[in-house]
């Protein structure tokens, strides 16, 4: 694979979703007494710079998955780009005013689901691959898996208040987290050079 300066500029807008993710996750908690802990102003601030940043991963990226799998990398990128594109759009109507009850929250549903598409789409296309690049693409399965169970948790309301530690949501989103090893793993293959070796990082 040849590396250009987009998809180096794809690495370190994962890496940046890589930091982001924990904070918004550990902002989600703090504001657990709030009477809407999602909509705190610092989580949706935190969640609105992550996805803009995996918009950025996303069309990044999408070289690195193409070089491996031409037709499954079209479709892990736009997984990425109309999930990414689609949750901002959501967000920007919202501070606009422009929010419409169910129908908002349904396509909040479908633009998490298309992210977390995105997570396991690229993770099996570098599982596809085998080696030590199966290495990096393993984590990014479990962090999709749960980015979409707490996307339909969330909306359903199934598994308790977000925040207390103890509810399903919670360890859903916690599952989620696993994206983080899989996005640092591709920064440093990218930008490094470094397959990882057997461990977490």
């Amino acid at each position: 694979m040849i590396v250009d300066a987009r998809i180096r500029i794809g690495a370190w807008a994962a890496l940046l979703v890589a930091i982001l993710a924990p904070l918004q996750i550990v902002a989600t908690f703090l504001a657990a007494h709030d009477a809407d802990p999602l909509g705190s102003p610092s989580v949706r601030a935190l969640g609105a710079a992550r996805v803009a940043a995996l918009l950025v991963g996303a069309i990044g990226l999408d070289r690195l998955f193409r070089s491996i799998g031409s037709s499954p990398g079209r479709v892990v990128l736009a997984c990425g780009i109309v999930g990414a594109a689609g949750m901002l759009s959501l967000d920007a109507l919202e501070l606009a005013g422009f929010a419409s009850g169910t129908l908002d929250s349904i396509l909040a549903v479908l633009t998490s689901v298309l992210l977390g598409a995105w997570f396991i789409g690229g993770g099996a296309i570098l599982l596809s691959a085998g080696g030590d690049l199966a290495r990096i693409g393993w984590p990014a399965e479990l962090g999709g898996l749960g980015t979409i169970a707490a996307a339909l948790a969330i909306a359903t309301g199934f598994g308790g208040p977000v925040g207390t530690g103890t509810s399903s949501i919670d360890w859903f989103l916690l599952l989620g987290l696993f994206v983080i090893v899989y996005l640092v793993r591709i920064w440093r293959y990218v930008v490094g050079g470094r397959l990882p070796s057997p461990g977490v990082l």
